[in-house]
C-alpha cells in the first residue's frame, strides 16, 4: 500500500523545442499539458503539451534509462503558439483524439493513433485562449474566445456541417475570455476573462432540438456572474465539487469559493433551475445570482511570485483520493497543497485527534469523497540534478495556521510542500494531472516540461 498522503516528488525535466535547419533547438513557451482522461488510473498515462505550432505526445516512464517518452510530434505551420488542448475520442474507432486552438480562430483535431489532421472546427471570430470537453461526453467542447463568447460544440462527425451547439453571449462578458471549466455534471459551465468577471452558464443538453440545423442555440444570461472576486484578468478557474477554485493575473493567490444557495441537487431537470433572465441583485450591483443570493469566499492559497498573466493551475480530484491542488510560479518553483489536511490540521493533530480550525469542515467535507538529446527534445533525469526540496515549516517553528488555518477566508496559506526545479528559471504556465493521481507535469517558458510522480518505488 503507498502513503495516501504522500506528496510528488520531481522525477524528471524536458525541455521541448522547434527544430529548425541549424539543428540548433529553439524553445517555445510551453502553455498547456493535458493527461488522457479515457484511460483506467494508472494505466498508459498518456499526455499532450503544446506550444509554438507543435503538439507533443509524451508518456512518463518510471526507469533506469529514461524518464519521459516522444510518442508522436504533430506542427501547424499556419499558426505561431498553440495554446490550449483537449482530449476526445473518435466517434468509430474509439482513436485518441487531441483538439489544440491558437492565436488563429480553429481548433484542429488531430488523430494520435494514425498522426492525421481529422478536421478544422470554425466559427469562433477571434483567437481561442481555452478549450474543455465536458466530463459526461467526449463529443461535447467548449471553448472561450477573444469574441467574448464560449462556444459549445457537437463533435459527433454526423453534425459537422453544423457542429456549434449553443453560444454563451449576450450579458456576459465585456472582453475576451480566457478560461473556461465544467461542472462534473456538465450542465454547468464557468467562464472567466479579462474583464475580471467570473459567469457560470447553464448548458442545455446536447444534441439539443436545434442540433443538425443552422440555427444555434443562444444562451443570453449566465444564471451567476460576479467582478467582485479578482480584480485583473481571470486566467483559471475550476470546480471542485460544488465549490470553485479561481485565479487572476497580478494577485498571486488562489481563491476557494461558493455560489450561495447553488446545489445541483436541488434541480432534477433543466427546467427545475431557476430562470436567469431577471436574476436577484446579490450583496452589491456586480454581483448577480439566479439562485437569490451572493457569493462567499472560504480560503486563500498563497502563491508568491504569479503574477504574469496566463498561469494556470490544477486540481486532482477523484472518488476515494486525497484532493490535491498544485500551481507553479515565475521562479521555478511548483506548491501542493492536500486540502483534505485543511480539514485534519497538521500531522501532530491527526495524532491526537484534535484540531481546533474546523469552520469549514462542514463546507469541504463532501468533497473529499470524490486523490536524449535529439533535434526536438532534451531530457534531463532529476534524480541526477541538482533538485532543491522543501516542506513548509520544516526544520522551523512555524505558526500551523499559516499553512492549515480555514478560519480566516483572507488568510493565505502556505502550500504543504514545495520543490524547484533545478538548474533553470522558468514560468509555470499549465499543470496536468494523471487519472490515478501518480503523475503530475508541469509545462511553461523556455520550452521546460518537469514530470513530478509518487507511489512509485
Amino acid at each position: 500500500m503507498h502513503p495516501t498522503e504522500e506528496l510528488p516528488s520531481l522525477r524528471a525535466t524536458l525541455r521541448l523545442g522547434v527544430s529548425q535547419l541549424s539543428h540548433k533547438l529553439l524553445l517555445a513557451t510551453l502553455y498547456d499539458v493535458k493527461f488522457y482522461p479515457y484511460n483506467p488510473p494508472g494505466v498508459d498515462p498518456v499526455f499532450a503539451i503544446c506550444g509554438g505550432p507543435c503538439v507533443w505526445i509524451c508518456r512518463p516512464v518510471y526507469s533506469k534509462d529514461t524518464s519521459i517518452e516522444i510518442l508522436r510530434v504533430f506542427q501547424d505551420e499556419d499558426v505561431q503558439n498553440l495554446n490550449s488542448l483537449a482530449w476526445s475520442r473518435d466517434f468509430h474507432t474509439g482513436d485518441p483524439l487531441v483538439l489544440a486552438s491558437s492565436e488563429r480562430p480553429k481548433i484542429n483535431v488531430l488523430n494520435v493513433t494514425t498522426g492525421q489532421l481529422v478536421r478544422t472546427i470554425i466559427g469562433h471570430g477571434a483567437a481561442i485562449n481555452d478549450l474543455a470537453i465536458s466530463p459526461q461526453s467526449p463529443y461535447v467542447l467548449a471553448s472561450a474566445s477573444n469574441d467574448h463568447t464560449v462556444r459549445i460544440w457537437n463533435l459527433d462527425p454526423a453534425l459537422e456541417k453544423f457542429s456549434c451547439a449553443a453560444i454563451c453571449a449576450g450579458e456576459g462578458h465585456t472582453d475576451g475570455i480566457l478560461a473556461c471549466a465544467w461542472h462534473r455534471s456538465g450542465r454547468y459551465l464557468l467562464s472567466g476573462g479579462h474583464d475580471a468577471i467570473v459567469n457560470m452558464w447553464v448548458i442545455p443538453d446536447i444534441p439539443d432540438e436545434n442540433s443538425g440545423t443552422d440555427h444555434v442555440t443562444t444562451i443570453h444570461y449566465p444564471h451567476f456572474t460576479t467582478n467582485e472576486v479578482h480584480s485583473d484578468y481571470v486566467d483559471c478557474l475550476q470546480f471542485f465539487g460544488d465549490l470553485i477554485l479561481s485565479r487572476s493575473a497580478k494577485e498571486s493567490k488562489i481563491y476557494l469559493w461558493r455560489i450561495r444557495n447553488f446545489s445541483p441537487d436541488l434541480y432534477t431537470t433543466h427546467a427545475s433551475i431557476p430562470s436567469p433572465t431577471a436574476p436577484e441583485i446579490g450583496h452589491s450591483s456586480f454581483t448577480r445570482s439566479a439562485f437569490g443570493s451572493g457569493f462567499e469566499r472560504l480560503l486563500t492559497f498563497e502563491t508568491p511570485y504569479a503574477d504574469l498573466f496566463y498561469m494556470r493551475f490544477s486540481l486532482f480530484h477523484m472518488p476515494h483520493k486525497r484532493p490535491i491542488l498544485c500551481a507553479g510560479n515565475e521562479r521555478s518553483k511548483v506548491f501542493f497543497w492536500d486540502i483534505q489536511r485543511l480539514e485534519e490540521g497538521p500531522p501532530e493533530a491527526s495524532e491526537t485527534g484534535r484540531w481546533a480550525g474546523h469552520r469549514k469542515k462542514t463546507m469541504l467535507q463532501g468533497e473529499f469523497d470524490y486523490l536524449d538529446d535529439d533535434t526536438n527534445a532534451s531530457t534531463t533525469d532529476a534524480n541526477a540534478a541538482e533538485s532543491v526540496e522543501t516542506t513548509v515549516g520544516k526544520g522551523k517553528d512555524v505558526d500551523p495556521e499559516k499553512k492549515y488555518g480555514v478560519d480566516d477566508p483572507f488568510r493565505e496559506l502556505q502550500a504543504h510542500k514545495f520543490q524547484v526545479v533545478p538548474k533553470v528559471t522558468f514560468c509555470v504556465r499549465q499543470v496536468a494531472w494523471s487519472p490515478g493521481g501518480e503523475w503530475c507535469v508541469v509545462c511553461g517558458d523556455n520550452g521546460m516540461v518537469a514530470v513530478f510522480s509518487r507511489w512509485m518505488n
